[in-house]
């Protein structure tokens, strides 16, 4: 009888959910803090401001870009297995 080999692969969705949730609270909790430095340099020309609506605005940048970039390593890890 042949063994069969188990693949851990991830669900790109849910991965890049997950991590989109978490780089978007930190980066609104950085905003509320007035740790904006970073923020402020690379999302300045789309609106983003040192501020607390600034906070939301900054965060949903985030998650969308974590979102996508997350996703693509999952797919990108899934099919490389």
């Amino acid at each position: 009888m042949k063994k069969k080999e188990m693949t851990l692969k991830l669900g790109p969705v849910k991965f890049a959910l997950a991590a989109a949730i978490i780089a978007g609270a930190i980066t609104f909790v950085m905003g509320i803090m007035g740790i904006t430095e970073i923020l402020s340099i690379v999302y300045s020309g789309v609106g983003y401001t040192p501020s607390f609506f600034g906070a939301f605005v900054g965060a949903g940048y985030v998650f969308l870009d974590v979102f996508i970039l997350s996703w693509f390593f999952a797919w990108l890890y899934n099919k490389l297995l």
